[in-house]
């Protein structure tokens, strides 16, 4: 889904130091606005790929948006 989204710029997963079982998921977007444009045309498709595969994840929680410093 995010693949076929433009401005979609890859994803990142980084599982914790101390807890085998914790995992963080950094989605990255060319811009702030092509992240917004993908949420909105496809929340209904999204909504329904995150509950297809919940038993695969305990919870999923937006922890907010942040610029990459280069």
């Amino acid at each position: 889904l995010f693949e076929k989204s433009e401005g979609y710029a890859g994803s990142y997963l980084h599982r914790g130091a101390d807890d085998s079982s914790c995992y963080l998921v950094i989605d990255r977007w060319e811009s702030r606005a092509a992240y917004d444009l993908f949420i909105f045309t496809n929340q209904e498709t999204y909504k329904k790929l995150n509950d297809l595969l919940s038993h695969l994840y305990q919870s999923e929680e937006r922890v907010g948006a942040f610029n990459l410093m280069e």
